[in-house]
C-alpha cells in the first residue's frame, strides 16, 4: 500500500478493496494479522481524509494517536492517528527530504531511545497496574521510532550497501514475503514442536532467521527475472485494472 500511494498524490489516492480482500483471506490463516486491520482503517479514515489540508491530517493524526494510546486495549487503536501523521508526512516532503536532516535524524533517535528505554522499565514494573496498556503502547512507538530513525542514520553511513543488499529484495517483495512467511510458519511451526502459545523463543527466532534467509534467496533470485514479485505484479494488475508487464 506503501509503495503503491508514494506514485500518486495522496488526494487522489483511493486505498484498493483488494488488500481488505487479502487481508481477509490473511486472517483465516492468522487471527489478528495486520492487513485486515490496514485496510479498514484506510477505507474508513484514510480515504475520506485524503483531500484535507496537510495541517489537518498532522494534527488529525496527534489527535487520533492520542485518542487511540489512551482508550485502547492493545494496538489497534493506534492505527488511525499513525495512518495520518504518515499521509501528512509524505505531504510536508518529509519522505523526500530525509537526506538533508542527519541532525534531526540523530537528535530523534536519542531522544526515542532513552525514552524507549524508560518506558520498558516502567512496562515491566506496572504489569498490574490499570495504565499498562498506555505506557506498553508509548513505549512501543518511541521503540519504533528509535528503530526507524536509527535505521535510516545507519542508511547514511558506509554501510549503506550491505543494508541495500539485503533489504531492497525484500522490500520490493514485501507482500509475497509477508504471505508466504505465514504459511511456512504454519506448515514448519509444528515439526520443530512450535506449538499455538508456545514459549519456545529460541526455536521462533530460529525459525524466522531461516524464513528470512530463505525469502532473500528467492527475492534476488526473482528479482533478477522479474519487475514485481508475483503479488505485487498481481495487485498492481487487478488495482489498476490493466496488465502490467512483469518483466
Amino acid at each position: 500500500m506503501i509503495e503503491l500511494s508514494a506514485q500518486v498524490p495522496l488526494h487522489e489516492f483511493q486505498p484498493p478493496r483488494e488488500q481488505l480482500v487479502i487481508g481477509v483471506c490473511h486472517h483465516f490463516l492468522l487471527p489478528g494479522e495486520p492487513l485486515l486491520i490496514y485496510a479498514i482503517v484506510g477505507l474508513v479514515v484514510l480515504l475520506p481524509t485524503s483531500g484535507l489540508p496537510r495541517w489537518a491530517l498532522l494534527w488529525g493524526g496527534f489527535v487520533l494517536l492520542a485518542a487511540g494510546l489512551f482508550g485502547l486495549q492493545g494496538g489497534v487503536g493506534l492505527v488511525p492517528g499513525l495512518f495520518l501523521l504518515g499521509g501528512a508526512a509524505v505531504r510536508y516532503g518529509l519522505v523526500d527530504t530525509l537526506d538533508r536532516r542527519a541532525g534531526q535524524l540523530a537528535g530523534t533517535f536519542a531522544i526515542s531511545l532513552v525514552l524507549a528505554a524508560i518506558g520498558i522499565v516502567v512496562q515491566v514494573n506496572a504489569k498490574e497496574s490499570e495504565s499498562f496498556f498506555v505506557i506498553w503502547a508509548a513505549a512501543g512507538l518511541l521503540g519504533a521510532l528509535a528503530y526507524a530513525s536509527g535505521f535510516l542514520m545507519l542508511c547514511r553511513t558506509g554501510l549503506s550497501g550491505v543494508l541495500s543488499t539485503v533489504f531492497v529484495p525484500l522490500g520490493r517483495m514485501a507482500l509475497t514475503n509477508f504471505i508466504t512467511a505465514t504459511l511456512l510458519t504454519l506448515a514448519l511451526a509444528p515439526l520443530i514442536g512450535l506449538q499455538q502459545h508456545s514459549i519456545r523463543f529460541d526455536r521462533m527466532l530460529l525459525l524466522a532467521a531461516g524464513i528470512l534467509v530463505v525469502q532473500w534467496l528467492f527475492s534476488r533470485w526473482w528479482l533478477r527475472r522479474f519487475g514485481y514479485g508475483p503479488l505485487e505484479w498481481a495487485w498492481r494488475c487487478v488495482t489498476w485494472w490493466q496488465w502490467v508487464p512483469l518483466r
